[in-house]
């Protein structure tokens, strides 16, 4: 929000999911910014109409959509392939609210299916040794509030443990591979604890 403050953007917040496609047709937005489950629907909603030419998925994102960005969770190839084959330009990145919130990102000049990017400027990434993702940075946080032990778990000397398993290519793009800890992020990006009986 920052950013597209600071570059002039007209930006406009979204009253909720149900009502994202009426406010995309009002507003015909360049640019979205939301989880998979978004870009899910309009796969879903374009597939089961049979509406499978290009110019279905530009009208029902406004007709004026350059860039897609999609975090919260992991994206499934075929709705990334949907998208771009259609000329719609659906980049991934990874982060979490303690991050503020980015580490890595694809960029539209350089992207890899199914991964969540290279890190963004300022940050590091690493893969310790039970394969967690650990990210360092001016972007990390410098603790809970009044929480000294869950900040103990989550920062080790500098580094903010991700809670994600991952790995990265040679080109240094990270892959998500799974979660090191119980909680769960739903495509909505909803972070659950799954119960146990």
């Amino acid at each position: 929000m920052y950013t597209a403050y600071l570059t002039g953007c007209r930006t406009i917040i979204s009253r909720g999911r149900e009502f994202l496609f009426q406010e995309i047709q009002r507003f015909k937005p360049t640019y979205l910014n939301d989880v998979p489950l978004i870009y899910e629907r309009c796969y879903q909603k374009l597939t089961s109409e049979n509406k499978l030419d290009p110019q279905d998925l530009h009208d029902l994102l406004g007709g004026r959509m350059k860039l897609c960005n999609c975090g919260g969770a992991l994206l499934a190839d075929e709705i990334y392939d949907f998208f771009r084959d259609r000329g719609i330009e659906l980049v991934t990145g990874c982060g979490l609210t303690e991050a503020a919130p980015v580490n890595t990102s694809n960029r539209p000049n350089a992207h890899r299916r199914g991964s969540v990017g290279q890190v963004v400027p300022g940050v590091e990434i690493r893969i310790a040794d039970d394969g967690e993702v650990m990210a360092r940075g001016p972007n990390i946080m410098q603790g809970y509030f009044r929480n000294a032990e869950e900040t103990g778990r989550t920062l080790r000397g500098g580094w903010l443990a991700t809670g994600d398993l991952g790995r990265t290519d040679d080109d240094d793009y990270l892959f998500i591979t799974g979660r090191k800890t119980e909680l769960i992020v739903t495509n909505g990006g909803k972070k659950d604890r799954p119960e146990v009986d």
